[in-house]
């Protein structure tokens, strides 16, 4: 049990560098963070690295969603595509069973992402139309009647 403890424990430690890592612009690498560990650094597996990763991933779209409320689509599409991307990579380790099953969690929060952004690009249209560039159907209809 302490064996799962400290996997655990690394895990969402890689989870929480490569979040911060992520929103400073970019992911370390399993090298770079696997150095931080120092004289530990041989205790940090493949899995247990892309385990933290692919957890990354839910805390992103948390924050895309929370961005998308406050009206921020630029970060929401930008993490959308960060998640995207991630997940099309991530793909290639589906064969572990564990990795297999974050990956699946991983490609929900892809969808869930993708949806809000279609909410955020339909209310940026309806935006536009309620700005004035919209044709009311009604009004077009009551002139062409006043016109017989």
């Amino acid at each position: 049990d302490s064996i799962n403890a400290e996997y655990g424990g690394l895990e969402e430690w890689v989870e929480a560098r490569e979040f911060r890592a992520a929103i400073c612009g970019g992911l370390d690498g399993f090298e770079k963070t696997a150095a931080r560990l120092g004289d530990c650094s041989d205790a940090l597996s493949m899995q247990c690295y892309l385990g933290g990763i692919s957890d990354v991933t839910g805390e992103v779209m948390r924050l895309c969603v929370s961005a998308a409320g406050n009206g921020n689509t630029t970060f929401a599409l930008n993490a959308t595509e960060f998640v995207r991307s991630l997940s099309s990579h991530f793909s290639r380790f589906t064969s572990d069973r564990s990795l297999s099953k974050k990956f699946d969690v991983m490609n929900q929060s892809v969808v869930k992402m993708e949806k809000v952004c279609f909410q955020l690009q339909l209310r940026s249209c309806e935006k536009v139309h309620v700005a004035g560039v919209s044709i009311d159907d009604d009004d077009n209809n009551n002139a062409d009647k006043n016109r017989d």
